[in-house]
C-alpha cells in the first residue's frame, strides 16, 4: 500500500513540475515511499485511519491528522524542520531500519524547533541540500506524550 501511495505521490509531484531540493540525486520515489511508511505506522500507533494524500502539499495541514511526519533511513539523523514548515505542528520523528520496521523516535514542536542552536547552512557535500534546523534525536519528547 506504501509503494503504491509513493508511486502516486511521485508522479503527482512531477505533473504539477514540483522539483526536489537542489543536489539532489534521486528521483523522489524512494523518499515518498519512505515518507508513506512513516506516515502509515505513526497513523496506526495512534489508532486511527492513514489518508494517504496525493496530489496536495500538506505543510500546512499535516500529514497525519495535525501532525508533520519526517522518517529518515539513519538512525543516527536529526529530525529535520524547514524554515517554511509551520511552528504549529508537532514533528515526529520515524526511523525506517527495514521495510517491516520504524521506530518511532520521538516528536517536537515546529516553533520549539526553529531555534538558532539547531540551525545549519546548505551543505551539499555534508547531504545537507537545505537549510533547515537540525534537532538531535537526544532532544525529542517520548512518542508517549504526542499532544
Amino acid at each position: 500500500m506504501c509503494e503504491a501511495v509513493g508511486i502516486r505521490r511521485n508522479k503527482s509531484c512531477y505533473a504539477q513540475n514540483r522539483k526536489l531540493e537542489p543536489g539532489r540525486k534521486d528521483i523522489g520515489i524512494e523518499r515518498h515511499i519512505i515518507g508513506c511508511l512513516g506516515e502509515y505506522s505513526l497513523a496506526k500507533f495512534l489508532g486511527i485511519k492513514w489518508l494517504s494524500t496525493i496530489g496536495a502539499l500538506d505543510t500546512y495541514t499535516g500529514d497525519v491528522e495535525k501532525y508533520q511526519v519526517k522518517t529518515i533511513t539513519d538512525p543516527n539523523n536529526s529530525l529535520i524542520v524547514r524554515q517554511h514548515d509551520s511552528g504549529e505542528f508537532p514533528f515526529v520523528l520515524c526511523v525506517l531500519y527495514y521495510l517491516d520496521r520504524i521506530h518511532l523516535k520521538g516528536w517536537y514542536w515546529g516553533y520549539e524547533a526553529k531555534q538558532e542552536q539547531f540551525w545549519r547552512e546548505k551543505k551539499p557535500d555534508n547531504r545537507i541540500h537545505q537549510s533547515a534546523y537540525f534537532v538531535p534525536q537526544h532532544k525529542l519528547l517520548d512518542i508517549h506524550t504526542l499532544p
